[in-house]
């Protein structure tokens, strides 16, 4: 029997293997392949499946191991207006960001109408709901709440649904380490500096209200306890609930 080190060993190797052979397959694709260049531009799944299904999953649920988010349900206008960020080097140009440099390759193969044709396909996609993982250390879910509903509700709206009209995407079906991820490439200027990016520029003002670690952790915990469970309630009713129900006692 292998020993747990002997697996994680297996698995870091597995993982690096993978960065380096799709990180290879991306910067090697000046143009489509063939058999996609052949492919109708509105025919969005065929490029969904040849370009973005290796990492992002077939169902758009993501990988934790290659850092890819769930993808699944996300409104088409945000998909393309990112895969355009990414395609024009909005997005995806820090050297120490390995996986928006990725991205950046892979959205510059794309065509405009390809990229639109993607979009839709990932936005009929059926919600995923994000499982828990270890990247939340020890958080303070009611701190969280606070922040959000301080900082982050008004454009990303109490639920975390997103706002069409401030350009905010929904916050609800990401899983909690790409969330982490996401605020400390804004508060470190890896993402949301380019003039161009109004919406990011926002987000990277945003992000410095978050002034710790540990309010990281706060309000993603919060964020995650907004999505839906089994019973189709989240977390973040019960805590509602719960509060209304001591404050008429």
């Amino acid at each position: 029997m292998c020993s747990s080190k002997r697996v994680f060993q297996l698995l870091l190797g597995l993982s690096c293997g993978l960065w380096v052979g799709i990180i290879a397959m991306a910067n090697s694709q000046t143009a489509p392949s063939p058999s996609l260049a052949a492919a109708p531009a509105s025919d969005g799944a065929i490029f969904y499946q040849s370009m973005c299904s290796q990492c992002h999953g077939s169902r758009g649920e993501g990988n934790e191991m290659v850092k890819a988010p769930s993808i699944a349900g996300r409104p088409a206008w945000y998909v393309e207006r990112q895969l355009e960020n990414f395609r024009h080097g909005r997005r995806g140009m820090k050297s120490q960001d390995i996986q928006g440099s990725l991205m950046a390759s892979i959205a510059k193969v794309l065509l405009p109408e390809q990229m639109t044709a993607v979009a839709e396909v990932v936005a009929k996609m059926p919600f995923v709901s994000p499982a828990q993982s270890l990247a939340l250390k020890d958080p303070d879910v009611e701190e969280g709440r606070f922040i959000f509903m301080d900082r982050c509700a008004q454009c990303h709206r109490f639920n975390g649904t997103g706002e069409m009209t401030f350009g905010s995407p929904p916050l609800i079906g990401l899983q909690d380490w790409y969330l982490l991820a996401q605020i400390g490439k804004f508060k470190s200027g890896w993402r949301g500096v380019d003039p161009a990016d109004p919406n990011g520029t926002k987000m990277q003002q945003s992000s410095g209200y978050i002034e710790s670690e540990q309010a990281k952790h706060d309000v993603v915990a919060f964020i995650m306890s907004l999505n839906p469970r089994p019973n189709g309630e989240s977390t973040a009713d019960v805590l509602f609930s719960e509060k209304e129900m001591q404050a008429a006692k």
